[in-house]
């Protein structure tokens, strides 16, 4: 009796360890593996090899939120003096995003709520002025953008508190 409980134990053991090594293969075959990743990180050689043989004609986007920058336009329009757009982050309590001016029109590119917030309304252009404003609980942030005729980019920022 004492050894066919024991064959039982041992059953039940080894039909289990069994159970979960097919389903970790299972899970790692299908590229989420709790066993480890199945995509290995860049090294900082092959990230530094990857930057030096990047396209050497883009801008980065600075750290700071003023400052011009280039980028291409988010939506295809053509520049009516055929110049690159000229970007231009802007930060508020708000959120924060990227415009630029595609002549004397200003034109949202990208735009992101800060943690508490929600974006309320967009208008993105290209328009005369491009808006976007931020909701939270107890504020709202509104942050207007035009262009000035030589094209560059104005920012006013509107907040009003419950």
């Amino acid at each position: 009796m004492r050894r066919r409980v024991l064959l039982a134990v041992a059953g039940w053991l080894v039909a289990a360890g069994l159970a979960v090594g097919v389903g970790l293969a299972a899970i790692n075959v299908l590229g989420q593996g709790l066993a480890g990743p199945s995509v290995r990180p860049m090294s900082s050689l092959e990230i530094e090899q990857a930057l030096a043989t990047a396209d050497r004609g883009a801008s980065p986007v600075p750290e700071t939120p003023t400052g011009p920058v280039t980028t291409p336009p988010a939506s295809p329009s053509a520049s009516p003096t055929g110049s690159t757009p000229r970007g231009q982050r802007f930060s508020s309590s708000g959120g924060s995003g990227l415009a630029y001016c595609v002549g004397d029109r200003a034109e949202l590119a990208w735009w992101t709520p800060a943690q508490g917030f929600e974006v309320e309304d967009v208008q993105k252009g290209p328009a005369r002025h491009a808006k976007v404003k931020f909701e939270g609980d107890d504020a709202e942030v509104e942050v207007e953008l035009s262009c000035t005729p030589d094209g560059k980019l104005t920012e006013r920022t509107k907040s009003e508190t419950d």
